[in-house]
């Protein structure tokens, strides 16, 4: 995932080029700005893009060529593979242990779109939703 120097930074991002961080701080970002945009695909995706101010200053999509395409490039990626079941194997953290090294690791699957995915991620308590995609 592209994370620019202040998701980095917010998400404690020492090295963007190691998937786990970098996957990990990917999903945890778009989980928040689907949150910051009640669930809307459409703009927590253009926030993913142009960054949230741009998506709160234009109340909406801005007018930016780059994010209009992005946003289209992905929807329509994220739509082709909705209705294909997926398995996703987590690891949960639990809290409590050393940081980076959850207490209370246990594996755990979910099956299903990747909507129903980042649903399923949104209804989680935050202190439980670190998770590594394995």
């Amino acid at each position: 995932m592209q994370l620019m120097p202040v998701v980095m930074q917010h998400y404690q991002v020492k090295d963007p080029y190691d998937p786990v961080t970098n996957i990990r701080a990917g999903v945890q970002y778009m989980v928040n700005l689907l949150e910051e945009f009640s669930g809307d695909l459409t703009l927590a995706l253009a926030a993913y893009n142009a960054g949230p101010t741009a998506v709160r200053r234009y109340r909406g999509v801005p007018p930016f060529a780059e994010t209009q395409a992005f946003i289209l490039r992905v929807s329509d990626l994220f739509h082709s593979l909705e209705p294909r079941p997926r398995m996703v194997h987590l690891a949960m953290n639990s809290g409590g242990g050393e940081r980076g090294a959850p207490a209370d690791s246990r594996p755990m699957s979910f099956s299903g779109s990747p909507r129903s995915f980042f649903l399923w991620l949104n209804k989680m308590r935050p202190e439980n939703r670190e998770a590594l995609v394995q």
